[in-house]
């Protein structure tokens, strides 16, 4: 949650506060008497939490604030103490795929979250591996208390920008999951809304493992099956973009991807069940009237699915995301039962997504436009943390 603007003139200074104790400071009926001995972490106490308040986010006409601590007061404000101890540094590669040269979206793979997950003691690591002339799907896997890392090479190399192995595409990543039922490892990579007519056998990229790879005792390439290009052979996966992997309670894997375009795309999912991987399930649609994209995903927290995303669409003049819009569901496949962050229900596929708006950070004077898919969470006391 955030408050849209603090009077802040040049960082605290314009503010009164007692010669005796400089470390308060009186803001009057913005944040009230705050204590910025931590400053950028300054303490509130009308609102009885701590605040986050960047010097360079400061000029002239405010600043933003940003509310996520809460706590108790301290009786002392000098025991402020916000820090992070570093356990261990681990280098697992000194050679992974940089654009040095031609490339579109960036010269880093855009690694999201699922580059990156654990299991058990274990944890599983995704990239590709360079130069422009290798390009190799590489996944490590090293033991939480080990140091080493065990490394496969897959067969597969990046396609590059549209099937040109000389222009990078930062957006195809690669993606990695485990599902707990039967311990087997799940690859989706290097895909960003291809066509089985120009790329029929780089479309749709998809390895799974035997069941028990994840806790194997060793970890080679024999462990997964080949490549194909599909979950299952009733189903359509072109134009996919973006894949997520999620798991729920009973240790189903799920999969969310986009299929479409930016200003023209469906948000879709579908599980593995540790014996197959369900039919597609549209969960929004933007291909009517108003063409639009959403740009973020679904989380399984607190025993519900959520969907939270922002939009793209050439309707409005601003230049790329905006909005945040959300909904949830208690039925454990996601299929049924979305629901408004009201409780007013709503149709699959969503495809009016004003419906499900409930914040627009491009109005709080912060800027013109989300550059990037919005970060999200729900708490356990159900507060939507954007």
């Amino acid at each position: 949650m955030g408050m849209p603007f603090l009077l802040a003139g040049d960082n605290w200074r314009d503010f009164s506060s007692d010669p005796q104790n400089p470390d308060w400071i009186d803001t009057g009926g913005f944040l009230g008497l705050v204590n910025i001995a931590q400053d950028p972490f300054i303490w509130s106490e009308a609102l009885g939490r701590f605040a986050y308040v960047p010097v360079e986010s400061m000029d002239d006409h405010g600043a933003w604030v940003n509310i996520p601590f809460s706590g108790a007061p301290p009786a002392d404000p000098d025991t402020f103490r916000f820090s992070t101890e570093l356990v261990e540094r681990s280098r697992v590669a000194d050679d992974g795929l940089y654009f040095h040269d031609s490339a579109q979206f960036g010269r880093n793979i855009s690694a999201h979250g699922d580059s990156l997950t654990t299991y058990g003691d274990f944890i599983y690591l995704t990239y590709y591996r360079g130069g422009m002339d290798d390009r190799h799907v590489m996944v490590s896997r090293r033991h939480i208390d080990g140091e080493e890392w065990d490394t496969i090479q897959f067969p597969h190399r990046h396609i590059g920008f549209r099937g040109n192995p000389a222009i990078g595409d930062a957006h195809n990543w690669i993606v990695v999951g485990v599902c707990p039922i039967d311990e087997t490892v799940h690859l989706l990579y290097d895909m960003h809304a291809y066509t089985a007519r120009e790329h029929p056998d780089n479309f749709f990229n998809y390895n799974i493992s035997v069941p028990g790879a994840a806790t194997a005792e060793t970890w080679e390439l024999d462990l997964f099956h080949d490549k194909r290009n599909y979950l299952r052979r009733d189903q359509n996966y072109e134009r996919v973009t973006y894949p997520v992997f999620n798991v729920d309670a009973d240790g189903n894997l799920f999969v969310k991807w986009r299929f479409g375009g930016s200003t023209n795309g469906n948000m879709a999912m579908a599980r593995y069940d540790g014996e197959e991987w369900s039919g597609n399930t549209l969960l929004t649609f933007g291909g009517g009237a108003t063409r639009w994209g959403p740009y973020g995903g679904i989380q399984f927290l607190n025993g519900k699915w959520h969907m939270g995303f922002a939009i793209r669409t050439n309707a409005t003049p601003t230049p790329l995301n905006e909005g945040f819009h959300y909904a949830y569901s208690e039925d454990p496949a996601g299929r049924t039962d979305w629901r408004r962050l009201n409780g007013d229900p709503v149709s699959l596929p969503v495809a009016d997504y004003s419906l499900l708006n409930i914040a627009e950070p491009t109005a709080l004077g912060v800027g013109d436009r989300m550059v990037f898919l919005p970060s999200w969470t729900i708490t356990e006391d159900g507060s939507i943390h954007l």
